[in-house]
């Protein structure tokens, strides 16, 4: 079945009977020679088809069973990233390979199961959304699968040995340990972008005209320096309790600087 996508073309071939690896990536070679990205389908897990071109598993089932409308879950050929902190992984760091964790992220590519339809792999790989990646293990042996495209922004491509992969070009090719490409934080450093402005955006200086700021409150201090301010008997201030002979205006008890902090507050 020949898929066409968003820019790209996808054979899916279901090999549901035995076949011969040669034969997998003699056809595969074929394929991609003609521009088109090969996705082979088995049921079984020592099927041939698996790990010599793009690949997924689905359960095996009776075969009238695969003609009604069940689902076809896929059990295998389909990877995602897995980002992990390496004092939180419980392993040797893979950097190190011995020691103390260090304070770095690690990347690994762990088998999905994550598609709960082969359909939904049809469609996000002629959507572009899932791609095939290879990684090569040996001289002679590689391993593929599906990923997340936005998973693969987030790690650094080899480049080096595309060139005698056997489906050249049309297949990325991995570190089995993904490096995460620099996610420093560069909070605050000029990058030099600016946005641009608006279309109908009137480039001349602007002046605009701001209102006089309101005067600054007048503190005032009372002049209670008359006999009438003064009692014999000390009662309690009106403002903090406390006992005072200050008589205010209204000859209520209460200490000058009570009334006037009364006064500025407002």
């Amino acid at each position: 079945m020949l898929v066409r996508g968003d820019g790209v073309q996808i054979g899916f071939e279901p090999q549901l009977s035995p076949i011969t690896a040669a034969t997998v990536r003699r056809r595969s070679k074929l394929a991609t020679d003609d521009g088109i990205t090969p996705a082979w389908m088995t049921n079984s897990q020592t099927s041939k088809v698996i790990d010599q071109a793009p690949w997924a598993r689905i359960d095996r089932k009776v075969w009238h069973e695969y003609l009604s409308d069940t689902e076809l879950p896929v059990r295998g050929g389909v990877r995602r990233l897995v980002v992990e902190e390496c004092s939180r992984m419980g392993t040797v760091c893979p950097d190190k390979k011995a020691g103390r964790p260090c304070s770095g992220w690690h990347a690994s590519w762990s088998d999905a199961r994550a598609l709960e339809r082969f359909d939904d792999l049809v469609i996000k790989a002629a959507a572009r959304e899932l791609v095939p990646v290879n990684v090569k293990r040996t001289s002679s042996r590689s391993v593929w699968f599906w990923v997340l495209a936005s998973d693969l922004d987030k790690v650094d491509s080899t480049t080096s040995g595309v060139e005698d992969s056997p489906l050249g070009g049309i297949v990325t090719r991995v570190d089995i340990r993904p490096r995460l490409r620099d996610q420093s934080c560069r909070y605050g450093q000029d990058t030099g972008h600016r946005p641009p402005a608006s279309p109908g955006a009137d480039r001349e200086p602007v002046s605009v005209k701001l209102a006089d700021p309101p005067p600054p409150p007048t503190i005032g201090f009372l002049d209670w320096t008359g006999a009438a301010h003064w009692a014999k008997q000390a009662l309690p201030c009106r403002i903090c309790r406390k006992a005072t002979q200050v008589r205010d205006d209204q000859m209520r008890p209460c200490h000058k600087t009570c009334a006037e902090n009364e006064l500025w507050r407002g």
